[in-house]
């Protein structure tokens, strides 16, 4: 059976900062401070795509995409105006990342909690890009299969019969 393998670098994840609720806190929010966040490749007012300093996934290149400027909140506190203008750059730059011949597989997830692997509180998401990984490998169809919930215009929600995890 093939299978893709990242290796996650464990010397780079425990320098990572802490600051979800219940974690050791290691640090104040670097999200909130701005103007010592390096790396910076676009900014929409309060929203800032920066390149990742705590590469953790072997071999790929990691991109922040910090959501707002309010670290306590999260999508359900978005206008729909800021919800719009985060889902678009995050798309732009998967896209881009898609299109640009250095990756085989781009993910674009949203980051939160520390059952994610998160340990920023600040609402972000991520775009990471990997050489080798197989697309066709990333998923087993079947996991998308289940009690069908809602179905439109060809779009159908479901409870997995056959999750993941």
């Amino acid at each position: 059976m093939e299978i893709n393998i990242v290796n996650f670098n464990t010397t780079i994840g425990v320098k990572k900062p802490r600051t979800i609720q219940g974690m050791a806190n290691t640090s104040d929010c670097p999200f909130c401070d701005v103007e010592h966040l390096v790396g910076i490749i676009e900014t929409d007012d309060n929203i800032i795509l920066l390149k990742n300093k705590y590469n953790v996934m072997e071999p790929s290149d990691q991109l922040v995409l910090i959501e707002t400027d309010q670290c306590k909140s999260d999508i359900p506190d978005y206008s729909r105006e800021q919800m719009r203008r985060v889902i678009h750059m995050g798309v732009k730059h998967w896209i881009k990342m898609l299109n640009c011949g250095k990756y085989r597989s781009v993910i674009f997830f949203k980051n939160f909690g520390p059952m994610s692997g998160g340990t920023i509180q600040h609402p972000h998401m991520q775009l990471v890009g990997y050489p080798e990984l197989d697309p066709d490998l990333m998923f087993d169809p079947v996991e998308f299969e289940g009690l069908k919930i809602f179905e439109d215009k060809g779009v159908e929600l479901n409870t997995s019969t056959n999750p993941r995890i």
